[in-house]
């Protein structure tokens, strides 16, 4: 346990000295009329180590830091707070200089990392604990099943607006391309999604994924359907699962896994490809 206080101690130290010290060392500048570079510099070692040193001192205090930074309100901060930074230095942006922007994206975008390390710190040393403390553990390959063609259509669009939209903002502010390029990112994953392969391990704990760990109270059941096994999961943004059947080598010790942990639902009731039925289901999963 000391080891992992430690990890965590110092990765929140450095999250701390990356998300605030842009404005710390900004009110620095502006208070004092001290050079920027030498400001920002000492501010970050400074915030890093206070953050560090009262990580320690919390973490000290807590029974199991690991389960407490793995979810809930805490990891919630550690990917919001930064991501907020990130947001509003794009969208002042184009308002301001680049250059007054880019220390605040840079901080926001590195701490949503920092932040998402943290998190798998955590969530690792949870996964350690509970998979010694499972006797047969499942671990099988599978691919999820490609979006519904009204999705995909959607995410062409969605490429196609999108590179309109870069090449619009490009010529007036380079800086701004960065939205659209997100954008056109997650379109061009839902289109590729489905081909990859990944990676699952059922333990008692829950399952685990390239992603992470969720626990079995974050499913209601699953279902084995003519062409995927589908897990119903209960917790924002893990909703819906759909594996490709004909991904997986081995369905029936996969069901067989799957009913010591999760019970099973009818497969009656055929899912709903339609845009209404599409929406329908993201609204219920959300």
């Amino acid at each position: 346990m000391p080891a992992l206080h430690r990890r965590l101690a110092v990765a929140l130290g450095a999250w701390t000295g990356v998300t605030a010290a842009p404005l710390a060392s900004l009110a620095a500048v502006t208070a004092a009329e001290t050079p920027v570079v030498p400001t920002g510099v000492v501010t970050f070692v400074a915030l890093t180590a206070l953050g560090t040193g009262v990580a320690w001192i919390v973490l000290q205090r807590l029974d199991d830091p690991a389960t407490r930074l793995r979810d809930g309100p805490p990891a919630g901060l550690l990917i919001g707070i930064p991501g907020t930074e990130l947001v509003a230095a794009v969208a002042v942006a184009p308002f301001e200089s680049v250059s007054a922007a880019l220390p605040f994206a840079l901080a926001g975008l590195v701490g949503s990392c920092l932040g998402w390390g943290v998190m798998r710190l955590a969530d690792n040393a949870v996964v350690r604990r509970k998979r010694a403390a499972t006797e047969d553990t499942f671990a099988f390959a599978a691919r999820k099943t490609p979006a519904p063609r009204w999705r995909q259509a959607v995410a062409v669009a969605g490429l196609a607006g999108a590179a309109v939209w870069a090449a619009t903002v490009w010529s007036l502010t380079p800086w701004a391309a960065a939205a659209p390029l997100f954008l056109g990112l997650s379109e061009a994953w839902t289109l590729v999604e489905g081909r990859v392969p990944r990676r699952y391990e059922l333990i008692d704990g829950g399952l685990i994924t390239r992603l992470g760990h969720l626990p079995w109270k974050h499913f209601d059941g699953f279902e084995l359907t003519a062409d995927a096994v589908v897990l119903h999961g209960n917790t924002w943004p893990f909703g819906r699962v759909e594996l490709a059947r004909d991904s997986i080598d081995d369905v029936d010790a996969l069901v067989d896994a799957l009913e010591q942990h999760l019970p099973r639902t009818t497969d009656d009731a055929e899912s709903d490809d339609s845009v209404v039925g599409g929406l329908r289901e993201t609204f219920e999963l959300s």
